[in-house]
Formats: C-alpha cells, structure tokens, sequence
C-alpha cells in the first residue's frame, strides 16, 4: 500500500459504506462525506480557528460512527507532555498520547500548523535562514496544535520531511482515511517508536 501525503479524510470508510461490520446508512453517509469536505476545505493553511472547525467534524463524525460501530472510538488521550525552559524559550521535549484516533479527545485537541516559536528555534532560524522549522511533536493533522509550544520543537526541514515519509504520513492514512486506533510508543521527532494498530 502507498499511502498518500495527504490521505482524503474518511474516504475508505465512505466508499465502503461500512463500519466495523455494520452498514452505514445513506443518511449517515451523507453526514460523513459533509464533515469531510468541511475538514478537506479547512486543512490547506491550518490556521486555530480552522482547526476548531476540524475538531468540530472530527467530534460529529465519531458521534456517528460510534452509533454505528460496535466498539467506540477511543478519546486521543495525552499522557505525557515533556519541555524543556520556560515563557517564550519553552518547546516541546516528549509527547505521548495513547491513543491516537479520530477523537480529538478530552483537551479537544485542535490541530493547527505553527504559528508560534521559541528563543532557540527563532535565533536558529536566523542563523540558519530556509533550513529549521517549528515542527510539530503530534502532526497537525492528527490534533497536534502549532499554537501550543509545548509540541513544537526547532527542527531541520529534513528531519521534518523524513518524519512525514517515514512515520507520519501512515499514521494520517490509518487514521483519517480508515478510523483506525494507533498507539505511538514515542511522538517526539528524535527518538520516535513504530505504531502500531489496535482492532
């Protein structure tokens, strides 16, 4: 399978009308590819207000799918948030959620791309002009707010690139285009585990 960057999202659970075993119905159909489209309208330049609006179709799209399925969606849980300094100087160190599913879970995670920094990524940046970015310690597409430095970390954009091939972009495919549940051992961009699916 090749996933692609940017998976459609809910696209393999509408094009088989079906969830864990159940039929979806046309209605309940309707209402998903709809929160689909607003989530594909809203991801291009992931701004907060849009990520609200995404955290808000990720909410009624496992509202369905939970009356569907026979087993409900796990809430996206942090359980442990790691920086290092403080103020404007803090960023991210470690960040592990267990689960990691179409829930944006009870903190109502809101992905978003960066749109804050630290001391240490802003002076690397000016010294090293087009090569560091603020990358996200949870991808912005699976909840992982840019406006919250705690997961953000400075970072070279290849390592963030490498992060996207080698990791991310399969979590993205198994969770927003299959609603499938992954724990993720370790999200940080350094020392980052394999996921692996629960059923």
């Amino acid at each position: 399978m090749i996933a692609s960057k940017k998976p459609m999202h809910l696209g393999e659970i509408i094009s088989a009308k079906e969830w864990q075993g159940n039929d979806i119905t046309p209605a309940k159909v309707k209402i998903l590819e709809a929160q689909a489209r607003i989530i594909n309208n809203n991801r291009k330049e992931m701004t907060k207000e849009r990520g609200v609006i995404i955290s808000q179709c990720f909410i009624k799209i496992v509202s369905v799918l939970n009356d569907i399925g026979s087993r409900n969606i796990p809430p996206t849980t942090i359980v442990k948030k790691e920086t290092v300094n403080a103020g404007s100087a803090q960023m991210g160190k470690e960040l592990l959620v267990e689960p990691l599913s179409l829930d944006p879970g009870p903190e109502h995670l809101t992905g978003s791309q960066p749109t804050v920094g630290s001391d240490l990524g802003d002076r690397l940046k000016d010294k090293y002009p087009g090569y560091i970015v603020e990358g996200h310690l949870l991808n912005h597409n699976l909840h992982g707010p840019g406006y919250a430095r705690w997961n953000l970390t400075p970072i070279t954009k290849k390592a963030n690139g490498d992060m996207e091939r080698q990791a991310e972009r399969f979590a993205k495919a198994a969770v927003l285009a299959k609603g499938k549940v992954l724990l993720l051992p370790r999200t940080d961009k350094i020392q980052r585990g394999p996921f692996r699916q629960t059923e």
